[in-house]
């Protein structure tokens, strides 16, 4: 994930965690290790979308849902699938025989967090270090079919990525992902994210 992203995910989630509106580019370089002029490059696209006012050196969010939507279009899932494979038994199992040390996305990351799923789903998203994987290639490769059920992705986590995977990178992933039940997920994780923010 590229360091402009990882600025969009900091600012969503200290707004909706702490109610942050107004950010001094300087903190949040700082806040991310990041330097001032990456910070100050990736407002560029979400100043030119009006979902943020840059005025000096600080900025305020004012619309969370385009920040979301810049951050869903850019997004590049694809660069970070690490390893991939259809295994023959549904995503729940999938989840129950996952290796600890991976982060669900995805519907995954949904239904754990909000405790249901919108639609049946046959895909499961996870973050992994490389580290650790030949631990899962040697747990799931004897479950491997070229038409399996459920199609399991493990993504490259970036050196910021929280443990438990922000609900809004949840949706950027899901917005990335092409199966007809996306549509649902994303539907109901905006009006999750929605909630949330109100009752903050």
């Amino acid at each position: 994930m590229t360091a402009k992203e990882q600025v969009w995910r900091h600012v969503l989630a200290e707004s909706r965690e702490r109610g942050r509106a107004e950010f001094r580019q300087k903190d949040v370089a700082g806040e991310l290790g990041l330097s001032v002029s990456t910070v100050h490059a990736a407002l560029e696209v979400p100043r030119r979308a009006g979902a943020v006012e840059v005025w000096g050196r600080g900025f305020r969010l004012v619309d969370w849902r385009k920040l979301l939507t810049v951050w869903a279009v850019f997004r590049n899932l694809e660069k970070d699938v690490v390893w991939e494979a259809r295994l023959r038994y549904p995503a729940d199992r999938v989840e129950g025989d996952m290796v600890p040390q991976a982060r669900f996305s995805g519907a995954s990351a949904f239904k754990f967090r909000y405790g249901y799923a919108p639609a049946d789903y046959d895909e499961v998203l996870v973050y992994l270090e490389e580290e650790h994987l030949p631990e899962l290639e040697g747990r799931f490769r004897v479950h491997i079919r070229p038409a399996g059920e459920t199609l399991l992705r493990v993504l490259r986590p970036d050196p910021r990525l929280p443990r438990r995977v922000p609900p809004e990178q949840v949706y950027v992933d899901l917005w990335q992902s092409h199966p007809w039940w996306t549509a649902e997920f994303l539907r109901y994780l905006e009006e999750e994210l929605g909630k949330e923010r109100a009752g903050r």
